[in-house]
Order: C-alpha cells, then structure tokens, then sequence
C-alpha cells in the first residue's frame, strides 16, 4: 500500500474537502484514492482538482463521514 494516495477533492469552507464516488454497483460511497497523480487523471480526467494525504488520513476522513471504504486505483469511479 502507498504511504501517500491522490484523492479526487473540491473547494470547501475550511480548505478542500475529500469527494466521495459510488462503487461501480451504485450501491456504496467510497472515498477514491489513487497511487499517482497519472491514475488520478486517467479515471477522472484533467480537470478533476485533487489533493495529496497519507493514507491513514485518508482512512480516518473516509471513517469519520460514514464510509466504510478507501478504493485504490479503482478500475471504474460514478
């Protein structure tokens, strides 16, 4: 496992804020993270801001807004 992952985020009150997808079922949240910025543009395209934690933190935000998955490089993101 990455140290440091690449999440999808956007713009939030107190700073960027992490962006939940669905799995590709429809039926979970998840929190993406991805292992290189490369990836990150691969399934999300160019325009899709990100920003850069270490994957505990990654973890700990995806537990505390309820989710009980961090997906790696996800093949497929909705």
């Amino acid at each position: 496992m990455p140290e440091l992952v690449i999440v999808p985020a956007r713009p939030g009150a107190d700073g960027p804020e992490m962006e939940t997808r669905y799995t590709p079922n429809g039926l979970e949240l998840a929190l993406p993270a991805f292992s290189s910025v490369a990836n990150l543009v691969g399934r999300l395209g160019h325009f899709q801001p990100w920003i850069c934690v270490r994957l505990q933190e990654a973890r700990e935000a995806a537990a505390t807004a309820g989710l009980t998955r961090v997906v790696i490089d996800p093949e497929e993101v909705a």
